[in-house]
């Protein structure tokens, strides 16, 4: 199961989690035995090596400062490692990491994934702007933060067969996308499901991590453009 969040912050619109419930989100994984919360990439190798580790990656989008001010902490009490998704040129501005931030959160138990430069839907760029914003987001980042970037995260989760081969052939191991469902053996592994989180209730939250909302996943696809 790969969980996703954007921001980890008190009244700041719908993709927010507060604190006091990411912290009570996190304890439930916690005291779930059965359940082990590792690596986006660990988990993914395990899909390919046909494991069946019940295994939760965790990750947040778009690289909001929150992700360092107020998750970071949280996870660290617990122990988990997490993974972020950087837009590379918009870092810095509207409550962007800033990229001295970036690498400062890499250095706390967090994986640095691609997220696009610029966050458009990828599917409406000519060949050289795809190019540009897939391969160029991988350059960006593995400059800023000195690591190897293996993971991308398509922009409001809109692929198609274009914008995933522009994803392979930019050398990027795995993707993931919006879609609700466990990552399973014979999962695309440049299409992983991903559950996102919203300011839900303990039971909500239990439900999603044993894939009780998967009913949900077409509402949540990209609609035909």
């Amino acid at each position: 199961m790969i969980l996703g969040y954007h921001r980890i912050a008190t009244g700041d619109g719908p993709l927010a989690v507060r604190p006091d419930t990411f912290r009570a989100q996190l304890a439930i994984l916690a005291a779930e035995p059965a359940m082990q919360v590792v690596p986006l990439a660990e988990l993914a190798e395990a899909m390919v090596m046909r494991r069946d580790d019940k295994f939760v990656a965790i990750t947040f989008d778009d690289a909001y400062e929150d992700t360092l001010e107020s998750a970071a902490p949280i996870l660290h009490e617990y122990g988990f490692p997490a993974i972020v998704f950087a837009p590379s040129r918009l870092l810095g501005a509207n409550s962007k990491l800033t990229p001295l931030q970036l690498k400062q959160l890499a250095r706390h138990n967090f994986d640095v994934g691609a997220h696009s430069r610029t966050h458009v839907d990828l599917r409406r760029c000519n060949p050289a702007q795809l190019v540009d914003e897939v391969q160029g987001s991988k350059a960006d980042l593995e400059d800023a933060v000195g690591v190897k970037v293996r993971v991308f995260a398509y922009p409001f989760g809109a692929l198609d067969r274009r914008v995933r081969h522009a994803v392979l052939d930019a050398g990027y191991e795995w993707a993931v996308t919006t879609r609700r469902a466990w990552v399973r053996d014979g999962s695309d592994r440049l299409a992983l499901p991903r559950n996102f989180v919203g300011e839900y209730s303990g039971a909500t939250f239990w439900a999603v991590v044993h894939g009780g909302l998967n009913y949900l996943a077409p509402l949540d696809r990209p609609r035909p453009s």
